[in-house]
């Protein structure tokens, strides 16, 4: 698996960079998991990476909804 992985990473980003592919993969991860659906990831994606360049606070996304025992459903403003 490291190997396809180490693959990609030079595919990708014409380098070798472990660092930056995790950043990448965890990104595409909360994307995925607080898009709706594909035509909302592309906006999502845009939001965290205008607020990295600008220097903004990270969000604070609800992890413990997110990737705890609620990771199969859809998140709720009430369930905050």
């Amino acid at each position: 698996m490291k190997r396809y992985i180490d693959r990609y990473q030079v595919k990708y980003l014409n380098r070798y960079d472990k660092k930056e592919w995790l950043i990448y993969l965890t990104v595409a991860s909360i994307i995925q998991k607080e898009a709706g659906d594909r035509e909302e990831m592309p906006k999502i994606a845009s939001v965290i990476y205008n607020r990295h360049y600008k220097g903004y606070a990270p969000f604070r996304w609800t992890l413990h909804l997110n990737y705890g025992v609620y990771s199969h459903i859809k998140i709720t403003p009430k369930m905050n």
